[in-house]
């Protein structure tokens, strides 16, 4: 989608959207980021993004937190989110020693499947040597099973399985997930 969408109906049900221009839709955002820094304060906002390259942008997590520190502040995390769940969950997992968290993409030459869990590889860049390695994977015949809503170039290109979830539900199926892992 090119054009930006501005929801007419509530939120959560099913709502409709138009389409706007873009001076309509960043003023709206511009309005509402302002009306929440008014009401509550810079620490309303959270700076909170991915990292990688999106091919344009590099480092686009700091080009987030640096937007909204000259725009009026903003509520900063301490480490990633994504590591600090798997430094929580690893020890449960692998030991109370295990002390690290992430992975070193030549161990996808030994892996018989891979899930890519929201993790669009092909378009942007986590590090230069994982999309070939998992594309060498699925020539292979790993299993390479993406989990994401959109049908992105990683699920057109690199997996064997695509599971479409729909936004907001990812939560659910990891539970679901976790549930099925423990009890069988």
């Amino acid at each position: 989608m090119r054009t930006p969408l501005v929801r007419v109906g509530t939120r959560g049900s099913a709502s409709s959207f138009r389409e706007a221009s873009w001076d309509e839709a960043l003023g709206i955002v511009a309005d509402r980021l302002g009306q929440s820094r008014a009401r509550h304060g810079p620490g309303s906002t959270i700076a909170l993004a991915g990292a990688g390259s999106t091919g344009a942008l590099h480092d686009s997590s700091a080009l987030t937190r640096r937007f909204l520190d000259a725009s009026g502040g903003c509520t900063t995390l301490s480490g990633s989110y994504s590591n600090g769940a798997a430094r929580f969950v690893l020890p449960y997992l692998l030991g109370p020693e295990w002390k690290r968290s992430g992975f070193d993409p030549s161990t996808a030459r030994d892996a018989a499947m891979i899930v890519l869990w929201g993790a669009n590889i092909l378009d942007t860049r986590l590090g230069s040597e994982l999309p070939g390695r998992i594309l060498e994977a699925r020539k292979r015949g790993a299993q390479v099973v993406c989990i994401d809503p959109r049908r992105t170039s990683t699920v057109a290109r690199a997996s064997t399985w695509w599971i479409p979830c729909l936004p907001g539900t990812d939560a659910a199926l990891m539970l679901a997930t976790l549930h099925v892992l423990l009890s069988e």
